[in-house]
């Protein structure tokens, strides 16, 4: 069902959502709105039925617990269903029906969503699904209404439908198809503050089309306007405008526009618009629902539940470009030269009373940088899913994941320290010398170069901690390790083909495709080498603390901080008896093999070639035994945490996300794990 904008009435509401709803309203009070039509929920529902999209779909749902998934398992499910949409050709009925409609038409379009719940009194849904401007060929029209209906299932729409206790198995899309109106000058406009409820109106302008404002690309020319006389009390212009874009006659007619409005739709208006030889031209109109009220300090990463803090995270490119600028040419050079000043210290100098007061002070140097982490580091990782969407949409692969194939790079701190352990390997397998004096232990015949390689890798990586206790410690089960392994380490690294990267460079402008995709590889190495900067930070307490246990008085309060870091407190699990679990496909393949559980640096050194890995989270510090892993299986999930990534440069089958992998798979047991398609089997063979 397909129905003309200004033909909808209130009873269309349940199949042509909010948005269009409320455009209708506009046409029918007298105010100018592009004309167009609206593409019902029927054909969104007709095409998922024909296509079996549906139980495709609801799989991907049912993977895990909505209420319990972490942000990084709903952005898998959400990238995986937007490829099932990208991939799936609109059937010959629906695809005919959309061209007849477009055929008398010349202009370009508008594509935007409306879904219905969206844009009432009690939800809004702005910027959550994709809308799409000045698109000319029927062709792309097409392609926009399916990317549109696919973003019903965006990471952060299915985050805030489970805010707002709404059913997302019922959930539905319709889509508007309106003339393009290319205005002069366009913006948004509310009839209260919307950052703290103030009876003032904001206006907020740019040159031309606004899409760049929506998506926070350009600062805006914004007024404040007082309410009762329509006078301008403050006005911030834009750098980037050449001059004041809104004279005083245009300012007052926006501000006339959102009183009446709030009076006739019964509600605090979010407006967008554009003018056009003077004309002022109403884009769409919402509820104001995100008015702040909290008076609350609490840091939005160290909520208990952080998912709506990720789902605010949506910058642009532009954004995460001086980002990228800021963290290679100031955080990680900080952070690294923090590192290594409190590596210096002498902590056997000090007396009691100085070591307490070193242990304060590291912990508060921890805690700034830990901040600096979760403000900065953390969304500039989400560059990977603009990436993600940007490749996924262009080129259209059946692997969802094959735009990591672009990512992969050896400057990830982790591979460079595992392409050391490599070199090292290779000494032992070329010469039987060094192989016989390792076995027996005969330290003062071992070849001198090989004896200076090896001592400069523990020296150079004796930072390294797991589990509050540093991994390279005892050179023995070093020693070991590197004989059991000299014969099962992978040497498989994949680079990034070249003719991927072509064919998606071809898609953009040479400049902008090269952009986003530096951003990208940024965003990808970051996301490893991050936690290994703030690692050795967190290091220094640890080694204060347990320096504090060996030579004095060993204290409540720090236990309790010692607790903190290393994650010992006692947590009793119950037993089940599932043989096969269900979790997010993170790196394709197959790969079977005897659990190896690592919670313990002990554990980490007895891992042989062909087990499968088993863990809560692989860190960063223990990648050096990922080459011997036949597969990885984590409790947690997401295709941006480290077990993830390491997996996919070495090629690794890896499932993230299950949930009962601690509680359920023993040491031993034979596991079967399908990194294609997310699921892990405990097999009696």
């Amino acid at each position: 069902m397909i129905i003309p904008i200004n033909k909808i009435t209130p009873e269309d509401a349940p199949i042509i959502g909010g948005k269009a709803a409320n455009l209708a309203k506009l046409i029918s009070l007298g105010y100018r709105v592009p004309k167009g039509f609206c593409i019902s929920t029927h054909i969104y529902r007709k095409f998922l039925d024909i296509t079996g999209l549906n139980n495709r779909i609801n799989i991907e749902l049912n993977r895990g617990n909505m209420d319990t998934m972490r942000w990084e398992e709903l952005w898998d499910t959400s990238l995986r269903i937007r490829n099932f949409f990208n991939t799936t050709p609109l059937p010959d009925e629906i695809h005919d029906l959309l061209l007849e409609k477009l055929k008398n038409w010349t202009c370009p379009f508008a594509v935007r969503s409306s879904a219905p719940g969206e844009d009432s009194s009690t939800s809004s849904f702005a910027g959550l699904h994709d809308s799409y401007v000045d698109i000319r060929e029927e062709i792309d029209i097409l392609e926009k209404i399916k990317l549109v209906w696919s973003s019903l299932w965006s990471d952060s729409a299915l985050l805030y439908r489970k805010e707002l206790n709404l059913n997302i198995y019922k959930s539905s899309m319709g889509v508007i198809i309106q003339e393009m109106i290319s205005g002069e000058v366009s913006g948004v406009a509310f009839s209260k503050n919307p950052l703290n409820g103030e009876e003032k109106i904001i206006i907020e302008a740019v040159e031309g089309l606004n899409q760049k404002l929506v998506n926070g690309e350009t600062e805006p020319c914004r007024w404040i306007i007082n309410r009762r006389n329509d006078e301008v009390e403050s006005v911030t212009e834009s750098i980037e405008s050449s001059s004041v874009l809104l004279d005083k006659n245009k300012i007052k007619l926006l501000s006339v526009t959102l009183k009446k409005l709030e009076e006739e739709f019964n509600f605090p208006i979010d407006l967008e618009w554009t003018l056009r030889s003077g004309d002022l031209y109403l884009l769409q109109v919402r509820p104001i629902t995100t008015i702040y009220t909290s008076n609350s300090e609490e840091k939005p990463w160290e909520m208990g539940d952080k998912r709506p803090w990720y789902r605010s995270l949506t910058l642009t490119f532009t954004t995460l470009e001086k980002m990228k600028r800021y963290i290679e040419e100031d955080i990680f050079p900080k952070m690294k030269k923090v590192a290594i000043q409190l590596e210096s210290i002498k902590l056997e100098a000090m007396n009691e009373e100085e070591l307490n007061i070193e242990i304060e002070r590291r912990q508060q140097i921890y805690n700034k940088w830990k901040d600096i982490y979760w403000k900065d580091l953390i969304p500039f990782a989400h560059g990977v899913r603009l990436f993600a969407q940007a490749y996924n949409d262009t080129i259209k692969p059946v692997d969802p994941y094959e735009f990591t194939r672009l990512l992969s790079s050896e400057d990830l701190i982790s591979l460079r320290r595992n392409k050391e352990l490599r070199e090292l390997i290779s000494h032992i397998n070329s010469n039987k010398k060094i192989r016989e004096d390792l076995s027996n232990n005969q330290m003062g015949n071992l070849d001198k170069k090989f004896k200076i390689k090896m001592k400069a890798f523990l020296k150079r990586y004796e930072t390294s901690t797991f589990k509050g206790e540093k991994i390279f410690v005892d050179n023995h089960e070093f020693i070991d390790f590197l004989l059991n392994s000299s014969k099962g380490f992978n040497e498989r690294i994949f680079s990034s083909p070249k003719e991927l990267e072509e064919e998606f460079l071809l898609k953009f402008t040479p400049f902008d495709g090269k952009r986003i995709l530096g951003v990208a590889r940024a965003s990808w190495k970051f996301r490893d080498n991050d936690n290994l900067y703030l690692g050795r930070i967190e290091a220094s307490i640890l080694e204060a603390l347990h320096f504090k246990r060996e030579k004095f008085h060993w204290n409540d309060e720090v236990e309790d901080i010692f607790l903190h870091f290393t994650s010992q407190k006692n947590h009793k699990n119950k037993e089940l008896s599932v043989r096969r679990f269900t979790g997010q496909p993170a790196s394709p393949g197959i790969g079977s093999g005897n659990a190896r559980i690592i919670s313990s640096p002990k554990e980490i050194f007895h891992f042989k070639k062909g087990e499968v890995l088993i863990c809560d989270s692989l860190d960063p510090n223990m990648t050096f035994i990922v080459p011997l892993a036949s597969a990885i299986v984590e409790r947690r999930g997401g295709m941006l945490i480290h077990g993830a990534i390491i997996a996919r440069e070495y090629g690794i089958p890896c499932v993230t996300g299950v949930v009962e992998v601690s509680k359920s798979i023993k040491l031993g047991d034979h596991v079967i794990v399908d990194g294609y398609l997310g699921t892990v089997s405990i097999s009696d063979v």
